[in-house]
């Protein structure tokens, strides 16, 4: 996964480990990963499950029972894991969900592409 952030690129493996950094340097930094999803909880967790993708938490708007992108849904998220908007990113595939609706609420997104 890379991860653009002010501070520049970085890349992390698929743990969330940062590997590496624009400064050149190499850090065994654990990332917080979690996905937020538009989707009922119950077929997104069969999905995670299957896959075997690594997360510290799912979050489903089943679950949030607020839908992307509505701030509702970022907010809550935020909330549970106790992270300011400014030191969040979010990645994901639609412009219109994952980028705009990220900027709205303060939080920074790199773009939309499949990930």
């Amino acid at each position: 996964m890379i991860s653009a952030h002010s501070r520049g690129a970085v890349i992390f493996d698929a743990y969330g480990t940062l590997i590496d950094s624009s400064d050149g340097s190499v850090r065994a930094t654990r990332t917080k990963l979690y996905i937020g999803s538009t989707s009922d909880h119950r077929p997104l967790m069969d999905d995670v499950l299957r896959n075997g993708i690594m997360v510290d938490h799912v979050f489903s708007s089943e679950s949030l029972r607020a839908y992307k992108p509505h701030p509702a849904f970022y907010h809550a998220i935020l909330k549970h894991i106790g992270c300011d908007p400014s030191d969040t990113v979010f990645v994901g595939d639609s412009l219109h969900d994952d980028v705009c609706g990220p900027s709205m609420y303060c939080c920074s997104s790199p773009g939309s592409g499949r990930v």
